[in-house]
C-alpha cells in the first residue's frame, strides 16, 4: 500500500514540477535550456492547444533536463520520476480546471505530507505548485496572442 501511495506521489510531483516551467519562467542561473527553444515547446506549436498538450508540453521540457525532483526530502531524477509523472497525467487529469487539479495533486505528496520541489543545477530548491501555475498561465497568453 504504501509503495502505491509512493509511486502515486513521485509521479505527481515530477508532473507538477515539470510543468512549472514556461515561457519566460527561467531564469539565467538555472542552468536549463530555454524553454522557448526547447524540443517540448516546438511540438507543442505544431499541435492542437488543449490543457492536456499544455501539461505534457512543460512534462516533455524537463524529461531530459538536468534537474532532481524532491519528494519526501529525498531527490530523485528525472530519468526515474519521468515516467511516472506520464502514467499519473494521462490516468489522472480528466479535462478538469488545470489551476484546480495543479493545486490538488502538485503541492504535498500524499506519503508524508511534505512540498514538493525541483532541485536546480544551482542548488536551489522551488515548490512545484507555484511555478506549475505560472507556467500553464504562460501558455494560456501565447495561445491567445495567437488568436
Amino acid at each position: 500500500m504504501k509503495s502505491g501511495l509512493f509511486s502515486r506521489g513521485v509521479a505527481a510531483a515530477f508532473l507538477c514540477l515539470s510543468l512549472m516551467f514556461g515561457p519566460g519562467l527561467a531564469r539565467a542561473d538555472d542552468g536549463l535550456p530555454s524553454f522557448e527553444e526547447s524540443e517540448a515547446y516546438q511540438q507543442y506549436l505544431k499541435k492542437p492547444q488543449s490543457n492536456l498538450a499544455k501539461l505534457l508540453c512543460g512534462l516533455n521540457y524537463f524529461r531530459t533536463a538536468p534537474v532532481m525532483v524532491r519528494y519526501d526530502d529525498v531527490d530523485y531524477p528525472v530519468q526515474f520520476a519521468y515516467p511516472l509523472g506520464l502514467t499519473y497525467l494521462l490516468t489522472h487529469y480528466h479535462e478538469e480546471d488545470p489551476v484546480r487539479w495543479i493545486k490538488k495533486n502538485c503541492y504535498r505528496s500524499p506519503t508524508a505530507d511534505k512540498i514538493m520541489y525541483f532541485k536546480f543545477p544551482d542548488g536551489s530548491y522551488r515548490p512545484v505548485r507555484e511555478i506549475f501555475i505560472n507556467m500553464f498561465h504562460l501558455l494560456e497568453k501565447a495561445d491567445q496572442k495567437k488568436s
